[in-house]
């Protein structure tokens, strides 16, 4: 397996840093530019990538991210296509905008700007970031309104795109499996480019802050609270104390549980350049006690501070960042943000050099710095403002514990891995699934159920079922962190979908026994107390609340209650408010039978697997926790599916369509790879129509399988899809690669291809059928899509229709 890491300076403007990968792996291409949305005239840089997203040829993928000091510009191709690959890198520093180009583009970009206004979290949040930085381009929200867009002209963006490469040091992240010298060549042209002349930028001085509170009043159940402190940014040495503390309060969180009166509560933390924001958001289930539920809120802080800020807690929160750095080092083009700025500025070796620099001691004189009174912000939500009482001063010391914590260095005896997938006998009409990967050094644990929300008897019991197992698993975690035997911070994944079900979490190979006997504890019948599972079922209540403020989560939901009618697959697999505001504790221990006292049981491990596991030792490990009985189910309705149009009325500034079709029947054998293809096609086409809004997505299910688009409801769009089942696939070639390559990302990324792996299974295609389809993709022919197309996506009158009006 090579690796191969390189950080050259091509000249005085560019900065290459290079990852070889193994032959056959695809291309991707990342430029960060210094420039974001807080610089220049507003919405200028935003509208100039859009213009050379829309300059790409046909079936090209490229991705754009943004922050107020970073544009991301990512394109990615296979193997086949290097020599375009490489050509469109280097014209990119040689792009022009002219009238026409900005005139296609403009009309797009107004509905972007329509819709990301009509999103109620992002109109929240931009207004506490107005809050913590008045009077800066800090202040700036992501993508400009749609009146600043109607007024930028193409000489506008020209004169963006030629300071595209003067505005600072730009840096591209590079993947390919060409030799280093190889590479260079192919980038010759950028080694021409000139010197800019630009001040760097000078981190904000943040000792002379004031509180600050604001009341916005919206139609909005109970109260949202948006609070946290102005810390340093990615500019200056001390930001990484903001990381820790992230992670340290989800220890908390976990720990402590929530504070007294709020029932959702999560910890942010927003890296930009020159100011960062450390804050929480929580709801509150009742507005009139908002004001009480504020003052818990700090209590549990300073609680907090003095009961878990201990060398222990530190000692997990800092290896907590440390796994995010090794994630962004094994992911070149995800991962955390701050993270990726960082390895772009000063390389990848320096980030665990300051992290281990981090004490007990300057992380106190952080929070005594920062985390204080006279530095804090609140934004308060509510449908009607209550009376404002005084705030109180929390601003307090630590007494001096003197603890510098550092990274401990694993060494691990090689293993003797497992070559070929094999499907393990665990006795009682059990199997685990082993699929191993080679090109990985971690293992994914899990197992899933044939059990879904269809089979539920109450809806919404397997998504709080699973939400104690999580809470249940952090705690196994601890006393297990607490007597030295496992400290390797993980997370347990939980996926509910209406035909199966299953839980996931990921750990270093090395660590196989440890995770094998946590997952046999998982498995024993547990009892929460009341007072927890009233806290877990809170949290899904207020995240459901939470779900509301998404149009296209609204619209999706409606487009399966209409279309499935009576049967459970029109429910929502993680439950509705009312349904899981009736659940009790009875409910929850009926679900635990129905799923882990059943023969619907199935682990399912993907990774680095050691060769051990497939000779005796999972049936050594289950045997004694497996009790499988056939649960009786209730009977299930018939599918009954709906046609036609249903109007839906909401708060939106740009009128909707979510339609589709549903089929009741099983997904046809040998339509997989044309589908996908067809879905990775659809999906690039709609965001180069409609960016940031166009969707296409499709769902297969034991007894039926859909697919649905969301766009804006216009004409033009209307007129788009009733062609859509006569167009002919131009670039057939670049479309194909596009999906092998969506696939082989998918592959490689352990969070999302266990639940991949377990779909496959759960609809009687197979795991190994999963990992053999980027070879299935690659021997398509043009028509075979076609015919896939013509035949599934015409029928005008066999849609359904969700239109989303004001």
């Amino acid at each position: 397996m090579i690796q191969e890491r390189h950080r050259i300076p091509l000249n005085d403007q560019i900065v290459l840093l290079y990852n070889r990968t193994e032959p056959g792996a695809g291309l991707e291409a990342c430029y960060a530019f210094p420039v974001g949305y807080a610089q220049g005239e507003p919405g200028v840089w935003h509208a100039l990538f859009r213009v050379l997203q829309q300059q790409l040829p046909e079936g090209w993928y490229s991705g754009l991210e943004s922050t107020p000091d970073w544009t991301f510009f990512k394109l990615r191709a296979m193997p086949e296509a290097r020599d375009v690959f490489y050509n469109l890198l280097q014209l990119i520093s040689m792009a022009e905008v002219n009238p026409e180009d900005w005139q296609n583009v403009r009309p797009l970009l107004l509905q972007e700007a329509r819709f990301e206004q009509a999103n109620a979290e992002n109109h929240f949040e931009n207004i506490f970031f107005q809050l913590a930085w008045p009077q800066t381009g800090y202040a700036r929200p992501e993508i400009a309104s749609a009146e600043v867009f109607e007024g930028l002209a193409a000489e506008d963006l020209q004169a963006a795109a030629e300071q595209l490469f003067t505005s600072g040091k730009v840096y591209l992240r590079l993947s390919d499996s060409l030799p280093l010298p190889r590479v260079l060549q192919a980038l010759d042209a950028l080694l021409e480019l000139p010197e800019s002349a630009v001040e760097p930028l000078e981190p904000w001085a943040l000792n002379s802050t004031e509180a600050v509170q604001e009341l916005l009043e919206y139609a909005v159940p109970g109260g949202w609270v948006w609070q946290g402190f102005r810390v340093p940014g990615l500019l200056s040495e001390g930001w990484m104390h903001g990381l820790v503390l992230k992670h340290w309060f989800e220890q908390v969180k976990l720990l402590e549980g929530l504070p007294e009166g709020v029932d959702f509560l999560e910890c942010r933390w927003q890296p930009w350049m020159q100011g960062s924001l450390l804050y929480l958001v929580y709801h509150i289930p009742q507005a009139a006690e908002l004001e009480q539920a504020k003052f818990h809120v700090m209590e549990w802080l300073l609680q907090a501070r003095e009961g878990y800020l201990t060398p222990r807690r530190l000692r997990k929160a800092i290896q907590a960042c440390h796994s995010d750095w090794l994630q962004s080092l094994q992911s070149d083009f995800q991962g955390s943000l701050a993270l990726r700025i960082e390895e772009f500025l000063h390389g990848s070796a320096r980030f665990k050099t300051r992290l281990q620099a981090v004490s007990l001691e300057s992380l106190q004189g952080f929070w005594r710095q920062y985390l204080q009174a006279d530095n804090l912000i609140t934004l308060e939500i509510m449908h009607e403002s209550t009376r404002k009482q005084r705030s109180r001063s929390y601003r307090e010391h630590f007494p001096s514990l003197g603890y510098r914590p550092s990274l401990p260095s694993k060494s691990a005896k090689p293993l003797a891995k497992l070559a070929t997938a094999q499907k393990v006998d665990l006795g009682q009409g059990c199997f685990a699934r082993l699929v191993p990967l080679p090109q990985t050094s971690s293992l994914c644990l899990g197992a899933w159920f044939d059990r879904g929300s269809r089979h539920e008897r109450m809806s919404g019991a397997i998504s709080l079922l699973f939400s104690l197992l999580a809470q249940r698993f952090e705690r196994l975690l601890q006393q297990q962190d607490s007597s030295g035997a496992y400290l390797s911070g993980h997370t347990l994944h939980w996926h509910v979908d209406r035909d199966f079900s299953g839980f996931y979490w990921l750990a270093p190979a090395h660590e196989y026994r440890q995770a094998l006997l946590l997952f046999r504890q998982l498995l024993e019948p547990f009892t929460p107390e009341r007072s927890v599972f009233d806290r877990a079922k809170h949290q899904l209540l207020a995240t459901t609340l939470h779900d509301q403020f998404s149009l296209a989560h609204a619209a999706k939901e409606r487009f399966f209650q209409s279309g499935f009618g009576n049967h459970p697959y029109a429910r929502s697999p993680q439950g509705d408010y009312y349904a899981l505001q009736a659940l009790s504790p009875e409910d929850i221990q009926q679900a635990w039978q129905d799923l882990f006292a059943s023969s619907s049981f199935q682990p399912l491990l993907a990774g680095a697997l050691p060769q051990e596991l497939a000779e005796g030792l999972l049936p050594e490990l289950f045997c004694r926790s497996l009790n499988p009985e056939l649960a009786e189910l209730p009977p299930e309705r018939s599918l009954l599916l709906r046609r036609g149009e249903i109007q839906m009325q909401t708060s939106t500034p740009l009128p909707l369509r979510l339609e589709g079709r549903i089929f009741a029947e099983p997904l046809p054998l040998g339509e997989q790879a044309p589908l996908v293809l067809l879905a990775s096609w659809l999906n690039q086409s709609l965001e180069r129509q409609y960016p940031g809004l166009g969707r296409f997505q499709m769902e297969w299910l034991q007894k039926a399988w859909l697919f649905y688009l969301l766009v804006p409801d216009t004409p033009e769009s209307y007129l788009w899809r009733t062609q859509l089942s006569e167009t002919h696939l131009e670039a057939f070639e670049i479309l194909r690669q596009s999906a092998v390559f969506e696939v082989r990302r998918r592959k490689q990324d352990l969070h999302q291809l266990w639940p991949a792996l377990a779909r496959w299974e759960a609809l009687g295609l197979g795991a190994t059928s999963f990992l053999d389809l980027d070879r299935e993709l690659l021997i398509l022919r043009p028509h075979q899509v076609e015919d896939s197309l013509q035949r599934w996506f015409g029928e005008r009158n066999e849609w359904l229709q969700i239109r989303v009006k004001a």
